[in-house]
């Protein structure tokens, strides 16, 4: 019989629950348990600024439980998460193996403090890529990662941060960042045939270049940049932005697009389902984050078949995620000339080699890969 392997999760998450189903089906002696309800019951998002539909079919497909939070700030911060019941999951003799997600809250120090005294082994995600931080943080997370057996890792930019804390390879685990791909391209493969019916609905006349972004409208995520960078290429009035989520700089970017004659269309935050929709209707996908540790529209836009162009620098898995000339590009943070250049050479990239390439890296970061890569590696 199998050890039984305990999961802890912040909250349910489109891009995490395609791999616990991997791993339920590899090991039926995984669960699943949530700290908050947040993503599966209706909820109110400040940065979309709009209430979010429950998502049931969320947990579908492994065994998972709900933990009654403590907490009444649920989005983020470190008393976001307040579960005591965590350590009577983790007293049980029969769980061999704890999951811990992240060390950001409350409840991540006490699932170490209760897999510590109950002497379970550790194995811990996180998806960070910061590897210069203040003295006291860096103090912090070395103590919280004396007691890790294993760390996985979910792309170049987080290995390379496990790597400036000498963790030794032998604790390291490929778990590649990912997405529910079956969803996305069984999407792709019903509607493609109704990409301009559907270009038609949202506006767009069929040899309209659309360039799409998907992201939260902070400052963070840099979206004048791409703004700024239409502006100099207005020549060309045949392009136009789809912007789709929302927050604080959705304001300002509207008045710019107004101001320079730049046509635009934005959407609020659209569930997993309703994503598709944009992927597919549009010609390129381009982020411009100043700093993403795991932006997962990479991955979704691999199976829409279209160029993606991303920062080389400060984003998680651009380095595996793109590849220059094949299926899009890498440009140089603030320099405009540079992206352009990419959004040009983006329009003429050979669709035959650009397919092929984005076949093989689904295949390469599936559910599948990380959850067998874990399983093998921790011997369950």
């Amino acid at each position: 019989m199998k050890k039984k392997l305990i999961i802890f999760a912040m909250h349910p998450i489109p891009y995490l629950s395609p791999i616990f189903r991997e791993i339920y089906k590899m090991n039926k002696n995984t669960i699943v348990f949530f700290l908050d309800t947040l993503g599966f019951k209706k909820h109110y998002n400040p940065y979309f600024k709009t209430t979010l539909v429950e998502n049931k079919t969320i947990i579908n497909g492994y065994k998972n439980y709900f933990l009654k939070n403590l907490s009444k700030k649920v989005i983020t911060g470190f008393f976001s998460r307040i579960n005591f019941d965590v350590f009577k999951v983790i007293k049980k003799n029969e769980n061999e193996y704890i999951f811990i997600n992240g060390y950001q809250t409350f409840s991540s120090w006490m699932i170490l403090l209760g897999s510590i005294i109950f002497k379970k082994k550790i194995i811990f995600k996180g998806e960070t890529i910061r590897e210069k931080r203040n003295i006291f943080k860096t103090i912090l997370i070395k103590f919280f990662f004396l007691n890790i057996k294993f760390f996985l890792y979910s792309c170049d930019g987080n290995l390379k941060f496990y790597k400036s804390l000498r963790i030794p390879n032998k604790k390291l685990i490929s778990f590649p960042c990912c997405v529910d791909y079956d969803f996305f391209l069984s999407y792709r493969k019903k509607y493609l045939k109704q990409r301009n019916k559907i270009r038609k609905k949202f506006g767009f006349k069929n040899k309209t270049k659309v360039i799409l972004f998907v992201s939260k409208f902070i400052k963070r995520k840099n979206p004048g940049e791409l703004i700024k960078c239409i502006k100099l290429m207005n020549s060309n009035n045949n392009i136009h932005l789809l912007f789709v989520g929302g927050g604080p700089e959705e304001n300002n970017m509207r008045l710019e697009c107004k101001k320079n004659n730049i046509k635009a269309k934005f959407i609020s935050f659209l569930s997993q389902k309703r994503l598709g929709e944009v992927y597919l209707i549009s010609d390129i996908y381009v982020n411009t984050s100043y700093y993403d540790a795991s932006p997962k529209t990479l991955n979704e836009a691999l199976c829409f078949d279209i160029p993606i162009i991303s920062p080389i620098k400060n984003i998680g898995q651009a380095k595996d995620i793109i590849l220059d000339v094949k299926n899009g590009y890498k440009y140089q943070q603030g320099n405009l000339n540079d992206l352009i250049n990419k959004i040009r050479k983006s329009f003429k990239l050979n669709r035959t080699i650009l397919v092929k390439t984005n076949k093989l890296l689904i295949k390469k970061t599936h559910p599948k890969v990380g959850a067998s890569n874990l399983l093998k590696n921790i011997e369950l």
